[in-house]
């Protein structure tokens, strides 16, 4: 039996050699794509129960499945209604593809391919479907001159692989020639829009769309979320996610091109093949973001973190440790702790205070005062900055930024797992310029007070552990709840019974449903009910306490 190293190196070399001719066969050879389709469907059924499944997937990759899987289920529709009358074997092979597309982009994640083999099959892919149109029918040549002009854009796109190997900086350039030049006497752009764009624009429009619109609405929103993605990655930091992000694009662009030209997916001669390879494109290049290390920059402008803390021993050195020897100066403000989290925050900094507990706001306020630097990144004991984040916020106080202030997404971690959904996909307003600056004066939920500006928005994330257990998860809401109760009941305000019923319910629907909660499993259905528990106590605590002042009385 072979041990899990050796059967992974040998896997990376199949599935390698398999994304290396994937462009060249499925579309010069007949029935190409479907054996393509047929072997990694296979591959991935006998190997999936059996592999590792250890991957730590990104927010933005749940996303992903939760489109793959709507675009499966638009699909079964016309199947289901009898839309469909006949479906050919190809047609069923793409039905099973697209039904079992999470396990295989979960598989090909896991494997960490070279991405040398997505490149130089590119490449292949545009000489073998370029030189086709010499010896192909007339009716073959627009759609391989099409393909080899579409190989070799993206293999343009990874110039930045390439020119690191001396002897290949010309190949992709040479690709994208060749390409072109078979695109021109293919004659491809002569060629009518069918299919799809006929029919919408034609004389009976609902021909198709009582059938297929849901399906076309499912890819349109998966290629219009892919596509953001990749225009995202044409500013990052790193050579090849920039190359994959342009690459992308140019796919991205020959799927909208094929699905303009063919009246069914099912039966659209290239489009199984690059959807498939959209698949594969997209585990190459997330995989690139979760192993990338991010390069240091050297901020211009002065940073100091600022922190407020009781009775944090556990959680604290994790917290400091995070900003320790790149913030300019921390500060933290302990309201009375009775354990060691004092004497833990001063060996990160000489900078700490023990004072009375005013409220969050005023204590973060007191923070804030003895500040001096330029900016301010504000955090809890609970938290962590990332070594992403970090890299992040040097490049934006690189220069002065033309925003006062940033907000940055959390990455919720609960009983053991991230949560990326619901509240756990909040953004809190924790960077911002010092300079006119100030905290809410509120016992709870504080909130940063600005002069007027644009405010930004990071990609990095801020660990937040914000409970230890269940148990302490049900004591800060319920502590929290009181809090802002008689936060409102200070400020006069009114509630019944009925009024916290109706905003626990909408709690609940909007962070398990609206905000996509339920792609967190069972963690986002328990923290989504802590939030409907939480809200529920808020208001039946004030009209608790509206109760009492109407019995004085």
């Amino acid at each position: 039996m072979p041990s899990q190293h050796t059967l992974d190196r040998h896997l990376r070399l199949i599935i390698g050699l398999l994304v290396f001719i994937s462009p060249s066969v499925s579309t010069i050879v007949d029935q190409g794509d479907t054996g393509l389709l047929v072997f990694i469907i296979v591959l991935t059924l006998v190997l999936i129960p059996v592999l590792p499944q250890n991957i730590q997937l990104l927010k933005k990759e749940k996303i992903l499945f939760f489109l793959l899987v709507l675009f499966f289920l638009f699909n079964l529709i016309p199947l289901l209604s009898g839309a469909v009358k006949e479906i050919t074997f190809n047609g069923w092979i793409f039905y099973l593809f697209i039904g079992l597309v999470v396990p295989i982009y979960r598989f090909l994640r896991r494997l960490q391919i070279n991405p040398g083999w997505l490149w130089l099959g590119l490449v292949l892919g545009c000489l073998s479907t370029g030189l086709g149109i010499l010896i192909s029918s007339m009716t073959h040549k627009a759609l391989w001159g099409t393909c080899s002009f579409l190989f070799g854009s993206m293999a343009l796109g990874g110039w930045n692989w390439f020119k690191n190997r001396r002897i290949m900086r010309v190949i992709p350039l040479m690709a994208f020639i060749f390409g072109f030049i078979s695109f021109i006497l293919s004659r491809s752009f002569f060629i009518q829009p069918n299919g799809f764009y006929r029919v919408i624009i034609g004389e009976n429009p609902m021909a198709l769309t009582g059938q297929f619109l849901g399906i076309f609405a499912a890819l349109a929103i998966l290629i219009g979320y892919s596509t953001k993605q990749f225009i995202g990655a044409l500013k990052h930091q790193s050579d090849q996610i920039r190359a994959l992000g342009l690459g992308g694009i140019v796919l991205i662009a020959g799927i909208i091109y094929f699905s303009l030209t063919q009246s069914n997916l099912s039966q659209a001669i290239p489009l199984p093949f690059l959807i498939f390879f959209l698949i594969v494109w997209m585990s190459f290049f997330f995989n690139e973001k979760v192993h990338w290390k991010p390069i240091d920059f050297d901020r211009n402008l002065s940073l100091s973190v600022i922190a407020i803390t009781k009775n944090e021993a556990d959680r604290i050195e994790p917290c400091l440790e995070s900003v320790s020897n790149w913030a300019d100066e921390i500060i933290v403000f302990d309201s009375g702790s009775t354990d060691r989290t004092v004497e833990l925050a001063k060996k990160y900094t000489d900078k700490v205070y023990v004072t009375d507990w005013p409220g969050y706001g005023l204590q973060k306020q007191r923070a804030l005062e003895k500040a001096v630097k330029d900016w301010v990144l504000s955090i809890d004991a609970d938290e962590q900055v990332t070594p992403e984040l970090r890299v992040e916020i040097d490049s934006c106080l690189k220069d002065d930024p033309k925003a006062i202030a940033f907000r940055i997404p959390w990455a919720v971690h609960f009983l053991g797992k991230r949560l990326d959904f619901g509240r756990s996909g909040r953004a809190p307003l924790r960077l911002f310029k010092r300079e006119g600056a100030r905290f809410s004066d509120a016992q709870v939920h504080e909130k940063v007070i600005l002069p007027s500006g644009k405010i930004g928005k990071l990609e990095g994330r801020l660990l937040h552990f914000s409970h230890r257990n269940m148990l302490q998860a049900l004591e800060k809401f319920v502590q929290y709840s009181w809090l802002w109760a008689q936060q409102r009941h200070g400020k006069r305000k009114i509630t019944g019974i009925a009024n916290a019923l109706l905003h626990s319910s909408w709690e609940f629907f909007n962070i398990y449903f609206i905000r996509l909660g339920f792609l967190d499993g069972r963690r986002g259905l328990l923290m989504a009910i802590l939030f409907w528990q939480y809200t529920f106590n808020k208001y039946a605590s004030l009209w608790s306490l509206n109760i009492q002042v109407k019995k004085r009385k």
